[in-house]
């Protein structure tokens, strides 16, 4: 069953802090972009790459807040995940953190981050996308374009696609 608007609303306060506290954990302890990710940083369209950290974790981290994990894992997270980007904080998963698509595709959600005035404002829009479409929100849809113009740009396309519509929980 599909998570409704007023579900999503009552979450909001207790997302943002998530996020706040997550991206705060990164920017403190996650490493800066090597010369090539700043590179592709910028081909994606971010304006400030040297903002960006980067934590190589063993998995990407879940809320610890019942209801918010629950979204999180039925309705908003992809069943499998890889990257999370919260502004300019990125948890890459340490199976996939030297996969060049995954790093795209995450500095692409950086890119559309800058497109707000707060972490909190770009994060109610995304959530509320993923809410009513799931992998095809358009945020996700330009970040996999993006993803897959550097696949094709590095001549592989047999590195499967960082999300895909048929990974995501289905906002039926």
């Amino acid at each position: 069953m599909q998570m409704t608007t007023a579900e999503l609303r009552s979450l909001m306060p207790s997302a943002i802090a998530w996020a706040k506290a997550q991206q705060r954990l990164v920017l403190q302890h996650g490493a800066c972009l090597t010369e090539s990710q700043l590179a592709l940083a910028q081909l994606a369209g971010v304006r400030r790459p040297g903002m960006i950290r980067i934590l190589v974790v063993p998995a990407i981290p879940m809320p610890e807040e019942k209801a918010l994990r629950r979204a999180a894992t039925n309705h908003l997270f992809p069943k499998v995940i890889h990257g999370l980007t919260l502004g300019y904080g990125i948890y890459l998963q340490r199976c996939a953190a030297h996969l060049r698509p995954l790093q795209a595709h995450e500095f692409r959600h950086v890119h559309q981050y800058e497109q707000y005035p707060t972490l909190e404002a770009g994060l109610a829009r995304f959530l509320g996308d993923v809410r009513a479409r799931g992998a095809n929100a358009p945020h996700e849809i330009d970040a996999r374009k993006f993803e897959g113009e550097i696949r094709a740009a590095m001549g592989t396309t047999d590195i499967p696609a960082v999300v895909r519509p048929g990974v995501w929980f289905s906002p039926v």
